[in-house]
C-alpha cells in the first residue's frame, strides 16, 4: 500500500501529454509539450521528490516539460543558500532601495532602471482546461478527513521578520538586514510578512493590475476563480514539524510567531505568500512552497508603480535569505532555493543564471550538475543528457571535452509490471492494488507512461492513482 492508515497520503489524477502555445518563443500553438497530473492532495515530502525529477505545479495542475519535444526545454534550477553570493547587478538594487527607504526618492540612475526589463518575469503556465479533471466527488472523498491545520486560519499568519545581524550568516542575508533596517524617521517602511497563502481583495487586485500592465492580460479572463485556482490553491498539506526537530532555541523562532506573541503558530511545510508592504500599502506578493529540503519559488507579482525598485531582483535575493534562515533554524537539509525553470534557449530566462552557484537537474540521472558546466553542453544543443558532465572540481580545466548527446527516451511499454506491484489505484471510492486493474486497464498503461518521467523506486508507491 502506499501507506498506512494513520499517514496522510498523496492522490494524483494522470492527465497525460498536451501540448500548448509557447510563453517564452511564442511559437506555434503546438509547440510547447508536457506531461501532467492533477494533484488532489500531496505531503510535502513527495512533491519535493516530484520536483527533484523535474516537475513543478501551477495551483493543483503538476507539468513536466517533455524535453525532446518541446520547443524550449526547460531545465530545473536550484541554487545553495548557503554558499551564494551576490553580484554587482544585484548588490545595485538592494542599494536603490536602500536609497528608497532612506530617502524617498524613486529615480535612479540609468543604468539601474527597471532591472526587471533585463531579467524577465517569473514563469507562467496556466492550466489547459482539459486537464482539470470534473471527479467532484472524488475530491471531496479524499479530502473528507482531512481538515486543515489551525496553522491555515487566517488569524494564525506566520510572520518572517528580520532577525538581528547576529543570527544572519550570508552575504545576502546581511545586505537585506542592513537594507530593511530602518528607523521611523526615514522616508519608508518595507515590511514583509509571510502568511499561509490564501485568498484576499487586496491581493487579487494587485494579480490583476501585475497581469494587464506586465504580461497584457485583458481584464476580462482575470477573476478571483481563475486567481485562486492559480496562485491559491495547493495540493500541498500543511505539515506542521515538530519542535524537537529544530536545530535553533525557542527564542530564534520568534519571527514565526505573532509580534503580539499572542499567538504562536509552529512552523511548517506547505505553500505561503510572502506579502511586501510599502508604509502598509501591499506592493509584491511572493507565492512560494516550504518543503523539507527546499523553499521553491512559484510566482512573483508586484505593483507596477514600483517597478523602478527592481523588485523581481529584490524579492528574490530576499527569498534566498528566507532560504539561508530557515537552513539555520529547521531541520537539516533544507538548504536549496528552487527557481522554477532554467530555459538555455530562451535568452530572456537566463537572468537566474546570475544567482550562483546554481545547479540544474540531469533528466536523465536526476542528479545535480553545476551550471556553469552544463552550459557548454546547452550552447550546444538545447535538449541534452547532462550525466556526463561532471561537477567542476579543484584542478578542472575550463574547456574540458564535454560533447551534447541526445537525452535516452524511455516508452511506456519498457516498463516491466512488477515495477507497479506495489502501487494503489483508487477506483470509484475502493483503493485498491494497481496490479489487479489488469496490463491493458487504462490507469496502468497512464502510471507506466508517468514512470517514465520519475525515478519508478522512489516514486509510485509513495503515491495513490486516481481512475477518471
Amino acid at each position: 500500500m502506499a501507506s498506512t492508515s494513520n499517514q496522510p497520503q498523496s492522490f494524483v489524477a494522470i492527465t497525460g501529454s498536451s501540448t500548448s502555445s509557447c510563453g517564452y518563443c511564442h511559437a506555434s500553438s503546438d509547440s510547447s509539450h508536457s506531461f501532467g497530473l492533477w494533484a488532489y492532495r500531496l505531503t510535502p515530502s513527495v512533491y519535493q521528490n516530484l520536483i527533484d525529477h523535474g516537475w513543478r505545479r501551477s495551483g493543483k495542475y503538476l507539468y513536466k516539460p517533455t524535453l525532446t519535444t518541446t520547443c524550449c526545454p526547460a531545465y530545473t534550477i536550484r541554487l545553495n543558500a548557503g554558499s551564494s553570493s551576490v553580484s554587482k547587478g544585484q548588490k545595485k538594487v538592494l542599494k536603490k532601495m536602500k536609497r528608497y527607504l532612506n530617502s524617498g526618492k524613486g529615480i535612479v540612475a540609468k543604468d539601474e532602471e527597471n532591472e526587471m526589463s533585463k531579467v524577465g518575469p517569473r514563469e507562467q503556465f496556466m492550466i489547459p482546461a482539459s486537464d482539470i479533471p470534473t471527479a467532484i466527488d472524488t475530491a471531496a472523498w479524499i479530502h473528507a478527513d482531512t481538515a486543515r491545520s489551525d496553522v491555515s486560519n487566517p488569524k494564525n499568519k506566520t510572520r518572517f521578520e528580520q532577525e538581528s545581524a547576529q543570527h544572519l550568516g550570508s552575504t545576502i542575508s546581511v545586505l537585506i538586514h542592513e537594507t530593511e533596517s530602518i528607523a521611523n524617521q526615514h522616508s519608508h517602511q518595507l515590511k514583509v510578512v509571510l502568511e499561509v497563502a490564501s485568498f484576499t481583495q487586496a491581493t487579487f487586485e494587485l494579480y490583476k493590475k501585475y497581469q494587464i500592465a506586465v504580461h497584457n492580460d485583458p481584464p476580462s479572463r482575470l477573476n478571483p476563480e481563475q486567481f485562486t485556482q492559480f496562485l491559491v490553491d495547493t495540493p500541498i498539506c500543511t505539515e506542521l514539524i515538530p519542535e524537537t526537530d529544530f536545530k535553533s532555541t525557542t527564542s530564534q523562532l520568534a519571527c514565526w510567531n505573532d509580534p503580539t506573541h499572542s499567538i504562536q503558530p509552529q512552523p511548517s511545510y506547505g505553500s505561503f505568500h510572502q506579502k511586501y508592504y510599502m508604509d502598509d500599502k501591499l506592493i509584491a506578493v511572493a507565492v512560494l512552497d516550504i518543503l523539507p529540503r527546499c523553499v521553491s519559488s512559484v510566482y512573483f507579482m508586484y505593483d507596477p508603480a514600483f517597478g523602478f525598485l527592481s523588485l523581481g531582483t529584490y524579492s528574490a535575493l530576499r527569498e534566498i535569505a528566507l532560504t539561508k534562515w530557515l537552513s539555520d533554524t529547521m531541520p537539516r537539509g533544507l538548504d536549496y532555493y528552487y527557481m522554477g525553470y532554467y530555459i538555455h534557449s530562451c535568452i530572456k530566462m537566463r537572468y537566474k543564471a546570475a544567482y550562483k552557484p546554481s545547479q540544474i537537474l540531469c533528466p536523465e540521472t536526476y542528479k545535480w550538475v553545476d551550471l556553469s558546466q552544463a552550459t557548454r553542453l546547452l550552447d550546444l544543443r538545447k535538449d541534452t543528457a547532462l550525466v556526463d558532465c561532471k561537477n567542476k572540481t579543484e584542478g578542472d580545466t575550463e574547456d574540458a571535452a564535454i560533447q551534447p548527446r541526445p537525452i535516452r527516451d524511455v516508452l511506456h511499454v519498457d516498463i516491466p509490471t512488477n515495477v507497479i506491484e506495489k502501487s494503489v489505484a483508487l477506483v470509484g471510492r475502493k483503493l485498491v492494488p494497481l496490479n489487479m486493474l489488469g496490463p491493458k486497464h487504462k490507469l496502468v498503461i497512464q502510471v507506466k507512461e508517468f514512470s517514465t518521467r520519475v525515478n519508478p523506486s522512489t516514486l509510485l508507491d509513495q503515491l495513490v492513482f486516481v481512475a477518471t
